[in-house]
């Protein structure tokens, strides 16, 4: 407690006036936040406590460690409600993590300034033509919390990223953060599979599972699993996008016993990748993997991660054999293709109709006006197209589908040409965080991966982090000097002298 003490005192005497006053507006809002909330409960006096926690991580300058709180609130209290509150609020990691980026802003200095934001005036445009379709939602409430969870946190986590990466060390203790959780959440979800047992089970997890068929893969007898992201469509594309973090980060350690932590970190979450049954994501990883390949290999290296890839399904195989066939049953089925199809055209016949704002947004919207424009291959209703481009198009109209892919394209672009000119250890997580999201955005195509609460503010914090200006021209700075001491070590080496007798005098014989 004294060493808490002090570093915060010794924080609050190098901080401005301003600073200060932020600093202390922060714990007295959190302190009284606290105690108001004590008196309505026991639930909401652990969220009083929680505010506290989180103001002193601010006014420490904890950053990072206020981001893994947050992102664990967005995944185990916004997601999955492991908390149950009489009000249901999922939005609890949003305002923290606005909380955040506007303490950034307020305390920004010449030590640490401001990182100019990237393609911003896309954004507003984004944020405001999805505004815009929200007074068509059906329900307000529900558009509202998809807008909020969507769109502007999308907006959020991307900034936070932005700020939070400045240099290749931040790159890393930020995909750290982001892989350790996904290996947490993997241990859970392996847990569940083998044993049965589903730790920290809820009375809503427990109705969610019973209108799913107890999460049973269609036609089979195997059980999937989806941990605390409760879809396993949704947990299998968050796997495969951590899972990628993991291994670019394995392969730009500079030490084998941190090469040997994420290995570990890798096989935890791509094994509770198997047991979401989950084909798409599957293939969006193996999209992911050929780029993660191509960049961090030569000529015949190449074959090295094909090698390696079979040795991991044989060994699977053979370890697995029930989920492995059950996976590939699954996957065959013809019935999968026709629905995801069936559900394609009527995305479609809606875009048609409404193409500039789109019908609304929110599920319960898709799901009430949808129904006129079903497809007869659609055999159910759907509160989503299973595409979350389709779905950008069909609750906001195809302009806010064109300034998202602008977005996405333009972020990644920046990525990918710091990947081209990089070498050395610096690379592989740049280009592990470009794989992920060539992960996300293929997986996309089948799931409503950059649509679904979890993961959208996962992926955006991760396009955030690898295109921050700071850290691009960080990268460029270290790459140049790197190379004049190269270049500088090279001329000081001293000239080799020729033999003895082979100089070229004016009088040799």
């Amino acid at each position: 407690m004294g060493l808490v003490r002090k570093a915060l005192l010794d924080d609050l005497r190098g901080s401005s006036w301003s600073e200060r006053l932020i600093l202390i507006a922060m714990l007295l809002i959190a302190t009284a936040t606290g105690v108001s909330l004590s008196f309505f409960g026991m639930r909401y006096a652990l969220l009083g406590a929680g505010a506290a926690f989180i103001a002193i991580l601010g006014t420490l300058r904890q950053f990072k460690a206020l981001l893994v709180l947050i992102l664990l609130i967005r995944i185990v209290q916004d997601y999955y409600q492991i908390i149950p509150l009489p009000l249901f609020f999922p939005f609890i990691s949003i305002v923290l993590a606005t909380g955040l980026l506007a303490i950034l802003f307020l305390m920004q200095s010449e030590e640490r300034p401001w990182v100019h934001l990237p393609h911003w005036p896309y954004w507003i445009l984004l944020v405001a033509l999805c505004a815009f379709s929200l007074r068509r939602s059906v329900d307000i409430t529900d558009g509202l919390n998809y807008f909020l969870n969507v769109i502007w946190s999308g907006f959020i986590f991307w900034a936070l990223g932005v700020q939070l990466s400045r240099n290749a060390t931040d790159l890393k203790r930020l995909l750290s953060i982001i892989t350790a959780l996904g290996a947490a959440i993997g241990m859970h979800a392996i847990i569940a599979a083998r044993t049965g047992v589903f730790l920290f089970a809820t009375s809503s997890y427990a109705s969610y599972v019973s209108t799913k068929d107890d999460l049973r893969l269609a036609g089979t007898n195997a059980l999937r699993t989806g941990s605390f992201l409760l879809n396993p469509d949704t947990a299998g594309s968050f796997f495969a996008m951590v899972g990628l973090l993991a291994v670019g980060l394995a392969l730009g350690s500079a030490t084998w016993r941190m090469r040997a932590l994420y290995l570990i970190e890798a096989g935890l979450i791509f094994l509770a990748q198997l047991f979401t049954f989950s084909t798409a994501s599957f293939a969006a990883l193996g999209a992911g993997g050929l780029v993660l390949a191509f960049f961090m290999t030569k000529g015949f290296q190449r074959l090295y991660p094909v090698i390696a890839i079979v040795i991991l399904v044989s060994v699977t195989f053979a370890a697995f054999p029930a989920q492995m066939t059950a996976l590939i049953t699954h996957a065959l089925r013809p019935g999968e293709f026709s629905l995801r199809f069936g559900v394609w055209q009527t995305a479609l016949a809606m875009i048609a109709a409404n193409p500039l704002t789109g019908v609304g947004l929110g599920t319960a919207t898709y799901l009430a006006r949808s129904t006129a424009f079903q497809s007869s291959l659609q055999t159910t209703p759907e509160a989503h197209p299973h595409n979350s481009y389709l779905e950008f198009a069909a609750m906001s109209g195809i302009p806010a589908l064109l300034v998202f892919l602008v977005l996405l394209v333009l972020s990644m672009r920046l990525v990918l040409l710091a990947v081209l000119r990089l070498q050395g250890p610096s690379r592989a997580p740049l280009a592990g965080a470009l794989a992920a999201i060539v992960t996300v955005s293929v997986n996309s195509l089948v799931v409503n991966t950059w649509t679904i609460l979890p993961n959208v503010a996962i992926a955006w914090l991760v396009v955030g982090a690898a295109s921050s200006p700071a850290l691009l021209t960080s990268l460029r700075s270290a790459a140049a000097t790197t190379h004049l001491s190269s270049a500088a070590a090279t001329n000081s080496r001293p000239s080799p002298q020729p033999a003895f007798g082979t100089a070229n005098h004016g009088g040799a014989l």
